[in-house]
């Protein structure tokens, strides 16, 4: 390929341009380009600076001829975004295409967008989640957990912080929080106002998930005896494909019974307990029964209420 400075009718071809710039023919192919353009083709280890363009940049180059109008497009190449202008050049039947590198843009942008776009999420969700440090500084608060406190008076949110309306909790979620960040224990805290008993089930953060380095969590807050809702056991048997039995034990952990007290309570052997247990484990995908129970919680008491509501 000729070099740019030896054709008189490039002179004003825009080689000093620090971004890559490239002219082509009616048939898409390269005819010129700039050393920024030569430069980014040589860091990205293409063969030829063909290859730093878009796929459809055939159909980009005839469009612009045919319409006489600029168009858009963008290319990707290990890892790193690109967008290009086709633009019709001044000499007869070509193109010129301005490049841009627009990868911090982009992850700019959804750094910008991240929060937002997760607080609509929880706010979609019927959960009552609150996040928080081990201080209980408030990190999120969806709008059903907002909508929980206002009605069950068990906790309130001042000045960024999640405040507990229970001598000596608060003191116990900090210890907790910050203790099971790193152990990845649950924690259910059971408070008795009037009716209901409202229990704070901790969702310890790892600190992959958590911002910072410092220990965090998810709170969701849980009316006890949630599980006794009529459409549970529907949910729990057509979700899991737990036969009735089964789902009577699961209802009876999700309410905060041991085993021993469940297989009391539905008038079965412990070891008739133990099997039906390990058949829940194996349907629900489970290991353990903290496990199980946080399963019913976040998910099928959501889904129960979907079908009464």
């Amino acid at each position: 390929m000729d070099e740019l400075a030896r054709i008189s009718d490039w002179d004003d071809f825009p080689c000093s341009n620090p971004n890559p710039v490239l002219c082509c023919d009616v048939h898409g192919a390269v005819v010129f380009f700039n050393p920024a353009a030569s430069a980014l083709s040589i860091e990205l280890g293409c063969r030829s600076v063909r290859h730093i363009l878009p796929e459809e940049h055939v159909m980009r180059v005839r469009r612009c001829l045919a319409d006489d109008r600029s168009n858009t497009a963008e290319s990707k190449i290990r890892g790193r975004t690109f967008t290009w202008i086709y633009r019709r050049s001044r000499q007869q039947n070509r193109v010129n295409l301005y490049g841009h590198e627009i990868t911090a843009y982009l992850a700019e942008r959804i750094d910008r967008l991240q929060p937002a776009l997760l607080q609509a999420a929880l706010n979609k969700l019927g959960l009552p989640l609150i996040g928080v440090d081990h201080g209980l500084t408030l990190l999120f608060c969806n709008q059903a957990a907002h909508a929980f406190i206002d009605k069950a008076h068990c906790a309130s949110l001042s000045g960024g912080r999640l405040l507990v309306s229970y001598p000596g909790a608060e003191k116990r979620l900090k210890s907790e929080i910050a203790r099971g960040a790193v152990s990845g224990s649950v924690l259910r805290l059971l408070f008795q106002d009037d009716e209901p008993e409202i229990e704070f089930v901790l969702l310890p953060l790892s600190a992959s998930e958590r911002c910072g380095e410092e220990p965090a969590a998810i709170i969701y807050l849980h009316r006890k005896n949630a599980g006794h809702h009529p459409a549970v056991r529907r949910v729990l048997k057509a979700r899991y494909g737990l036969t009735d039995a089964e789902a009577g034990l699961a209802v009876c952990l999700v309410n905060g019974a041991t085993l021993g007290e469940s297989a009391d309570a539905l008038g079965i052997k412990i070891s008739t307990a133990r099997t039906q247990l390990h058949h829940i484990f194996k349907k629900t995908g489970a290991r353990r029964q903290t496990e199980f129970v946080i399963k019913v919680l976040t998910g099928v008491l959501w889904l129960a209420d979907c079908m009464e509501g």
